[in-house]
């Protein structure tokens, strides 16, 4: 269901900036289709189309698109933390109960928190393409200076590496939308497990165990999404800025708790969470500005 919730909610996207739906059906993920030259030259031409767009065109739609999608999916999430009693704010601007039989849902969040969250989403979901491509077009111009079929064939070796090493994420829809869906997931998780694994430890170590069950999923998770030295750097910055801005809103501000914090108002565990949110925002993102890109280049050979 939250999988289908998500894939409507991209659908939506698209029309919004005026992609045709056919076209982001069309639009697949960098492949080497097959041995040769012909399939590399024709990845390579897409990745280059996304990367020399027009960055007028695309920056604005890209910050308002992930602006929205982090102001959408941020309270979703951030309302499984309440259902599971993990934090509560002072004055909740939204409160809902409801239950279906022996199911009961809760949902609880204030008038800024869309806001926050929307934030967060333009930082990385327009940081991380924007890095893609413009490290994309320092290597063509270090290409450019070398004799032209030493480039091509320069080019042509870094690309089969990359792919062969499984370097390059996949950025199809389908892909995208799975890291989301994991992402959500694991942020339920934190949740749902808190309260049993509330004081264990792991084996006769001090470490908690709910903090070295969520820094193993989101270390997998960014392996099997993002790979990237970039992806890896966003999401520990991003696990590192997460909580430090939570213990300025809860210690600066007074406008919510945790029930079990331990650390500056915030529980140890929390920035894991963060961690695996980076390569879910930033796999979005890339997603976006490709259908972006490739929307300016079709309108500037049109023109």
């Amino acid at each position: 269901m939250l999988l289908c919730a998500t894939r409507s909610w991209a659908s939506a996207q698209t029309h919004c900036w005026g992609l045709p739906a056919h076209k982001a059906a069309q639009s697949k993920p960098i492949r080497i289709a097959r041995a040769g030259s012909d399939a590399t030259t024709s990845a390579q031409q897409v990745q280059t189309e996304s990367s020399t767009a027009p960055y007028s065109y695309i920056l604005p739609r890209q910050a308002i698109a992930m602006f929205a999608s982090g102001a959408v999916l941020g309270p979703f999430c951030d309302g499984l933390h309440s259902q599971y009693d993990v934090l509560h704010y002072e004055h909740p601007s939204v409160q809902l109960q409801l239950a279906l039989g022996p199911l009961h849902w809760s949902f609880e969040t204030c008038w800024w928190v869309p806001l926050l969250f929307g934030v967060a989403g333009v930082i990385i979901g327009v940081s991380v393409p924007l890095m893609d491509s413009i490290l994309h077009q320092r290597s063509q111009e270090q290409s450019m200076q070398l004799p032209a079929q030493q480039a091509a064939t320069s080019d042509q070796q870094q690309y089969q590496q990359q792919q062969g090493s499984g370097s390059t994420p996949d950025t199809s829809w389908s892909a995208v939308l799975l890291c989301i869906s994991l992402f959500v997931i694991q942020y339920g998780l934190s949740g749902l497990l808190e309260k049993p694994l509330l004081g264990q430890t792991l084996g006769n170590t001090a470490v908690p165990a709910l903090d070295s069950a969520l820094a193993a999923y989101a270390l997998l998770h960014w392996c099997a999404f993002d790979r990237m030295p970039l992806g890896f750097g966003m999401a520990a910055l991003t696990a590192v800025c997460g909580p430090l801005v939570e213990t300025w809103l809860i210690n600066g501000f007074g406008l919510y708790h945790y029930s079990h914090a331990a650390v500056l108002g915030v529980p140890t565990w929390i920035p894991w969470v963060y961690f695996c949110g980076g390569p879910a925002v930033g796999h979005l993102g890339r997603r976006v500005w490709q259908e972006l890109a490739a929307d300016a280049g079709q309108q500037t050979h049109s023109a």
